[in-house]
């Protein structure tokens, strides 16, 4: 999946998809402002990254990240950030991880206790993240 997210991730880059994406994400979030935006970056990869590896979803969501930085005057690092950080959280099911599989397959663990610990985590990290790169990376 890394190999091919690298040329989907060009390509949504050069052939403007990420314009498109960047747009719909400004015209559903921008009454949240800022920090909307930056919710939603977190939660797509959280989302992208259950089912991709982490180096895949960043290839993904740069250039997104990237069109709403610019479109929004939203420092492009406050975004970055918030993105290398959520990529990290690859905690709610056995295979999003290889380690998460790892003790999966021989711990016993159900595929929802996952999710269970998981999502707990991710708030947590989400709430604690995202003031702290609009605290760290101001405009």
């Amino acid at each position: 999946t890394i190999v091919g997210a690298f040329g989907l991730g060009k390509a949504i880059g050069q052939e403007g998809v990420a314009n498109i994406l960047a747009e719909m994400l400004i015209f559903l979030l921008s009454p949240f402002g800022s920090r909307g935006l930056l919710v939603a970056v977190f939660a797509a990869t959280v989302a992208l990254g259950v089912i991709f590896h982490g180096t895949a979803v960043v290839v993904l969501m740069f250039p997104i990240c990237l069109e709403v930085a610019q479109s929004m005057d939203i420092p492009i690092h406050q975004l970055i950030a918030v993105l290398c950080l959520s990529v990290s959280c690859q905690m709610l099911s056995p295979i999003s991880y290889q380690t998460n599989l790892m003790a999966y397959s021989t711990g016993g663990y159900q595929f929802a206790d996952f999710t269970k610990v998981g999502f707990g985590l991710v708030i947590c990290i989400a709430v604690v993240t995202i003031p702290m790169c609009e605290w760290q990376f101001p405009k």
